[in-house]
């Protein structure tokens, strides 16, 4: 038998309870796949989302500014070891080596 479904990647953030989620709704322990976007299409993708709906930024804000946001947004919840942004500069820079 094969079960297929879909989910959004914000239950990523929250994966330390999804075991034991899984095990209560398939006891018979299924193997996951997680097929995963280029993190920069996907940030792109969801910065322009963002943007045409005005939601969360404004639809002034800069890819750039967004990004130095979300990335603090992460270092506050444990989620990132990427560099913070140093005020007055942009995430647009030489550092090729960012992980979010």
């Amino acid at each position: 038998n094969l079960l297929a479904f879909e989910k959004t990647p914000s239950y990523m953030f929250h994966g330390y309870y999804l075991p034991e989620i899984l095990e209560s709704v398939c006891p018979w322990k299924p193997k996951l796949l997680a097929i995963l976007r280029n993190p920069i299409d996907r940030a792109w993708s969801q910065y322009n989302m963002d943007v045409f709906h005005n939601r969360r930024y404004g639809r002034d804000s800069t890819f750039e500014s967004v990004l130095e946001k979300e990335i603090k947004w992460m270092h506050q919840l444990g989620l990132s070891n990427a560099p913070l942004p140093i005020a007055g500069t942009s995430t647009n820079s030489s550092n090729s080596d960012i992980v979010v």
